[in-house]
Parts: structure tokens; sequence; C-alpha cells
């Protein structure tokens, strides 16, 4: 697999991690932990002493209006918030790739629909490549530019 000319073969760990951000489907088993801290973890010690740091976390806040829960540890979010928080922390991160396993599990209806159109808007208008598994061909079919289908793996 090659991102941007680069082999991810033989990279280290941090070099991935200019090049994908990942967000998972389960939440991590940390709790008390306020929303800014959550996505300042998108990205390295040094970068939070930048001028421009707070500015693209403010940015990010306000493009996923995550405003209102700002005040809230992550054990007090819904499920789509908490996944529209981890979204955030990716952006943060600043890769040109965005990998997320199933980001719709355990989401009602409307915050499945607001998580999609979410991810299609991040790959349309951020020049990412926004990847995602999913069992769910109904919003694979409606929202995704590109589909794979895969029966099995051997």
């Amino acid at each position: 697999i090659s991102i941007q000319g680069n082999t991810l073969l033989g990279l280290q760990p941090i070099e991935i991690a200019k090049l994908i951000s990942v967000v998972f489907t389960q939440r991590p088993a940390v709790n008390g932990i306020d929303i800014i801290t959550l996505l300042e973890m998108g990205t390295y010690p040094h970068q939070k002493e930048s001028s421009s740091f707070q500015e693209k976390i403010n940015k990010i806040i306000g493009e996923l209006q995550l405003e209102h829960l700002l005040s809230k540890s992550i054990e007090n979010l819904s499920d789509g918030e908490f996944q529209k928080v981890m979204i955030g922390r990716a952006l943060v991160q600043e890769t040109p790739v965005i990998l997320l396993d199933e980001p719709t599990a355990f989401l009602d209806y409307v915050a499945k629909e607001e998580v999609m159109s979410l991810l299609r808007d991040i790959a349309h208008n951020s020049n990412k490549l926004v990847l995602f598994s999913s069992h769910d061909l109904t919003l694979v079919e409606k929202y995704a530019d590109e589909k794979w289908i895969l029966d099995s793996i051997s």
C-alpha cells in the first residue's frame, strides 16, 4: 500500500501517523477526558504550543458543530456525539487518509445520516481520502463514491 508515494511497509508508526488517521468503532477505555483534550490527542505535544494550533482546534469545533459539547466529558456523550468528536480528532491529525471502522455502528438513524453526510463532506471538500467499513449497504449506496463489497476473506 502506498500513500503519496510512501510505501507503508517499513515505515515507522510515527511516519504512518502522518499519513493515516484512524477512527475505531469502540470507545477508548478512558473516562474523565474533556472534548478539547480528546481533540488535542490528534496531534503531537509540541504542536499544541504553536499559535495556529488553537485556531485549528476552534475551526474544527465550528465545522463539526461541537460547541455545545465542550463542557462535557467523553463518557457523557451520546454515541453519535462521540463519533463526531473522534472524527474531529482525526481531522486535527491532518492526514491525507482517514480510515474508519464501522463509523455508524451503535448509532440511531438520524446520527447515522449525520455522520455519513459529514464524512462525505470531508472527502469532497478537504482533499482527503475517507475509507470506511460498513455492514449497512443502504448507507454505503447513499453516501460512498466508490464501493468494494467483500464476500469473504481468506
